[in-house]
């Protein structure tokens, strides 16, 4: 009981900096999200489990390669490379694999699956 009144007020911040962070050059880790919402490791790895259902660090991969879907969709302009990287991913083979294990396809099949921009049917 305490302990769900404790994290209660944080749980919308956590979401909010978890995201934010998780998608950026800065790496997000333990100490940083312990330090921010004052408590604990055991608390956070607690929040996050019962919360999302899997541990932080595999939070943390779905929040980036969410953002690296948008990316991928949104802005075509951008290389895989470029969105691995913008994204958290300093290996591009690593990348590659953790998109394709919790999509089911590498990046670059996903974006021309997903492609929105219009494109003529040429003869």
């Amino acid at each position: 009981m305490e302990s769900s009144i404790y994290i209660r007020p944080f749980s919308k911040d956590w979401a909010e900096t978890a995201k934010d962070r998780s998608c950026g050059m800065e790496e997000l880790d333990t100490k940083t999200l312990c330090n921010r919402f004052r408590i604990g490791k055991t608390s956070l790895f607690e929040f996050v489990r019962q919360n999302y259902g899997m541990g932080i660090i595999e939070h943390v991969r779905v929040l980036r390669i969410e953002h690296a879907k948008k990316l991928l969709t949104d802005h075509q302009e951008l290389s895989i490379t470029e969105i691995a990287a913008l994204c958290g991913f300093s290996d591009y083979n690593y990348f590659n694999t953790v998109f394709k294990r919790l999509t089911g396809m590498p990046p670059g099949k996903y974006r021309k699956a997903h492609n929105t921009i219009y494109e003529p049917l040429t003869k």
